[in-house]
């Protein structure tokens, strides 16, 4: 993928997962967070919920997590991350398509004012 190597990416997180193994705890999605951000690992909402939908990290209750005791695999990060990437390409398509439709609005009032301004009456439908 553009922007993230998948290799050092997966190595990282393995990496983070065996120390935290060592640990064996459970943490809270804010402590998982700062560890990886900590490895320079992305971790905002959108990454942390397709780590949880991808088995990179387990939730074991309500509100705790706790990383894979089996190793993490680059097609399962591959995975993770397109998935990422593709809701951010939806979002920003309906972010586009949402100003375009205010575009039209606003040049829609301006042409019906135009009109107004030369005495044509606009009946609007209900």
């Amino acid at each position: 993928m553009k922007g993230i190597d998948i290799e050092e990416f997966t190595m990282k997180l393995n990496i983070l997962r065996v120390k935290s193994e060592t640990l064996k705890r459970d943490y809270s999605q804010d402590e998982i967070s700062k560890l990886m951000k900590g490895y320079g690992l992305p971790c905002s909402i959108a990454y942390f919920s397709a780590y949880v939908k991808n088995n990179i990290i387990v939730r074991s209750e309500r509100g705790i997590y706790q990383f894979p005791e089996e190793p993490v695999y680059k097609g399962l990060v591959e995975t993770a991350l397109r998935s990422v990437r593709k809701y951010k390409l939806d979002s920003m398509r309906k972010l586009s398509s949402k100003a375009a439709l205010a575009e039209e609005q606003k040049q829609i009032e301006s042409c019906i004012q135009y009109l107004k301004d030369r005495g044509y009456v606009i009946y609007k439908q209900v």
